[in-house]
């Protein structure tokens, strides 16, 4: 293969949880990368917690020795009744169980969060119990995410008949700085998405003060107008 792609050092496994394919078949996959391409340096898949927990812990080696280095798996919430509603299919016990056996395995695990989940009535449990399992499981990467309702989805009926009220830019920060103030974790923060009304990456443990005084100066200034990416930790030290 004598072409610019022969010198691709990054690869990730496509669709929303490769790991759910057969592990034979993923490991010809990690070997076809890894004969054809003389330096890959970071492979890495989407990963559900329940097919996690389908794969025996000899099988998950066999991805990591072949390669797979990095899983990212969308946790959303560690509330239980949120999961439910929004038809995860998985429970905050689970998905603490399969977070803790990829890391044992030696992958680097990425978690998603997404801000605003459980709407103003259930933005409190959203904040507690998300704290609670990342507390608990101490990935080696958090990942912020807001949500974006789309377009007759059921929870955009949901929230045009009023059951489901949407959180305010500022709330949704203010959940993410509830969070973040509450961690004890020592993982890298990334606030990088397009979803989200500000920007900011950093080790929490090392910059935690910096980043929740990012977070409250634009919680505190009401008239702040948001948009997504709107902010950024850098911009405002400038």
């Amino acid at each position: 293969m004598k072409s610019s792609l022969s010198f691709a050092t990054n690869f990730f496994l496509g669709g929303s949880s490769a790991i759910c394919s057969e592990t034979t078949l993923l490991c010809e996959v990690l070997q076809f990368i890894n004969q054809n391409f003389p330096h890959p340096q970071y492979i890495s898949s989407y990963a559900r917690a329940s097919d996690i927990l389908g794969k025996k812990n000899d099988e998950l080696k066999k991805l990591h020795d072949n390669g797979l280095k990095t899983i990212y798996m969308g946790i959303e919430t560690g509330s239980a009744s949120l999961l439910k509603k929004c038809r995860k299919g998985i429970t905050p016990e689970e998905i603490i169980r399969a977070s803790k056996k990829v890391m044992h395995v030696g992958f680097t695990l990425s978690v998603n969060v997404i801000l605003g989940l459980g709407g103003k009535k259930f933005s409190e449990e959203h904040v507690i119990e998300t704290t609670r399992i990342l507390n608990l499981i101490n990935p080696q990467m958090i990942r912020f995410r807001t949500l974006h309702i789309l377009p007759n989805s059921p929870l955009y009926l949901d929230m045009l008949s009023g059951i489901f009220e949407e959180l305010e830019p500022h709330e949704f920060l203010k959940e993410q700085f509830l969070i973040l103030k509450n961690l004890t974790v020592t993982s890298e923060i990334f606030n990088d998405h397009i979803s989200n009304y500000s920007q900011f990456s950093g080790n929490l443990q090392e910059e935690k003060k910096k980043i929740l005084s990012f977070l409250d100066f634009i919680i505190s200034s009401p008239d702040t107008m948001l948009s997504r990416q709107s902010l950024t930790l850098e911009l405002l030290e400038k």
